[in-house]
């Protein structure tokens, strides 16, 4: 999220919001990188589709 902050504000310079937003996402990167990963830990979800007859069934 910061690089897309910070890559947004490069884009728009005359943005009067820019460096409260810049400020924020340094705020919330900080925050992450030092309390978030204990916090939010490690998830992988892998997603299958059902099979078309189950689909019907379903619905």
């Amino acid at each position: 999220m910061d690089a897309a902050v910070r890559a947004w504000a490069a884009a728009h310079p005359e943005a009067p919001e820019a460096p409260r937003l810049i400020a924020r996402a340094d705020m919330q990167k900080a925050m992450f990188e030092t309390e978030g990963f204990r916090v939010f830990g490690f998830g992988l979800y892998l997603f299958r589709a059902l099979p078309l007859a189950a689909r019907r069934l379903a619905a």
